[in-house]
């Protein structure tokens, strides 16, 4: 078998300046061209292929900064592939949008489509959020080729469509929800966590639905862990004091500055919290200024960018704070989570839903600043926010598990599309 993991977005460049790509290139140009393992294909691929190594594994991506196709095959195997992009503006709702396309891509599709490539034994993975660069790839193979999709969606999001009273809102958004129906309707076979299916089985209906936590985990991350004490020591952070941690991309959909705001109004003084994370420097420095100015800097430290030592300030942490508008997990939450640190994050992506369904954890309403002062404050008063048990979290999120579903779909969609084929 062999999947191909499309990747529908160039590298975000902007967010990657401080981080160190897993391989390089030049173009003609000189830039450099990178490979980043941390995207969900290169997680997915790594652990399809731990498992399965038998699996031809590629991960293919569109590159503004691609002359040519780039190709490089990691130690484990798994290939990876970048082609050149354009940019692309059109309308999305009534606003003009960029997208990216790839020609490139599309081309070397084509060499596995039905009926005179190689259909029977490949399989083409794409995330089910719209981009143009999908679109335009379903509209032209969906029926040629085995498409499987997952959602990284925010279901909360999904389900809110155009909830909204002003008409130019409302108008733009159904136009959206429209150009996204259509492209669901494309769609063939789905693998989703239980959050998202009652949407899903709404909007696409005649669609093959495979159920499984395709938010995998590494949990040697749980089985590692080391005491509060001991990380603080080796951090050289301060005991006596409450360690809040909150770890993003630090861009403003995850709202820091309105955590910054919401600590500033605390009571209670007996805290650091750590930031660590990396993105845009003016954002970076618009949020430091906004510390300084509150008079938090001895209580609000950005760690900049964190690998292994990542891990040692998790176990160091008493509660992880969330403040993201907008997630489809997100990761960190989960980290956290596996190791039973305490979690308030917003009402958005998975995280929320398991801090639902097991009661743990505080889910914060994203808009309300206000409330996460409040529950900080008791939490630094004293008031117990309760931890999800590691076990737990192992028994449903067990990385071997779901990426044995995963195959289990990905080889009974292609049987199912080679069926259909030979009907037709």
């Amino acid at each position: 078998m062999k999947v191909i993991f499309l990747i529908t977005f160039p590298p975000a460049y902007h967010f990657s300046s401080s981080t160190v790509p897993a391989h390089s290139w030049k173009n003609n140009k000189g830039r450099m061209l990178g490979i980043w393992r941390e995207d969900w294909g290169h997680i997915l691929a790594e652990e399809v292929k731990k498992s399965y190594p038998e699996i031809a594994f590629e991960v293919w991506r569109p590159d503004y900064r691609a002359e040519k196709e780039y190709v490089h095959v990691f130690n484990d195997g798994v290939v990876h592939r970048s082609f050149p992009a354009r940019r692309k503006i059109t309308f999305y709702g009534l606003k003009l949008k960029w997208f990216y396309n790839s020609p490139d891509i599309i081309k070397a599709l084509g060499k596995y489509i039905y009926p005179n490539g190689d259909y029977q034994n490949t399989i083409c993975h794409i995330p089910v959020d719209y981009s143009f660069l999908g679109h335009s790839i379903l509209k032209k193979y969906g029926k040629k080729l085995t498409f499987i999709h997952t959602s990284h969606l925010n279901p909360a999001i999904l389900l809110s469509r155009a909830n909204t009273k002003n008409p130019c809102k409302w108008l733009h958004r159904q136009l959206i929800w429209r150009r996204y129906d259509r492209y669901l309707s494309n769609i063939q076979y789905l693998a989703l966590s239980s959050d998202r299916i009652d949407f899903f089985n709404t909007v696409t209906p005649d669609c093959r639905i495979y159920t499984f936590n395709y938010l995998w985990f590494d949990l040697s991350w749980s089985r590692n862990k080391i005491n509060n004490e001991k990380a603080r020591d080796l951090l050289g952070l301060p005991t006596g004091i409450k360690v809040l941690l909150s770890s993003s991309r630090i861009v403003p959909e995850k709202q820091l500055d309105k955590l910054i705001g919401s600590l500033s109004k605390l009571r209670n003084s007996n805290y650091i919290c750590l930031i660590s994370g990396t993105g845009e420097e003016k954002y970076i420095n618009y949020l430091q200024s906004l510390v300084n100015s509150l008079n938090l800097a001895d209580k609000i430290v950005f760690t900049g960018y964190l690998d292994e030592t990542l891990f040692l300030y998790y176990c160091a942490a008493d509660l992880f704070v969330s403040t993201s508008l907008s997630e489809g997990g997100p990761v960190s939450v989960l980290k956290a989570l596996a190791l039973g640190v305490p979690v308030m994050a917003t009402d958005t992506g998975i995280a929320a839903y398991i801090l639902k369904k097991y009661r743990v954890g505080k889910v914060l309403d994203s808009q309300n600043s206000e409330e996460w002062s409040r529950i900080i404050d008791q939490f630094l008063a004293g008031n117990e926010i309760k931890s999800l048990d590691p076990v737990v979290f192992a028994s449903e999120y067990d990385s071997k598990n779901a990426i044995e579903k995963l195959v289990d779909a990905y080889q009974d969609s292609i049987e199912r599309f080679i069926e259909q084929q030979d009907k037709s």
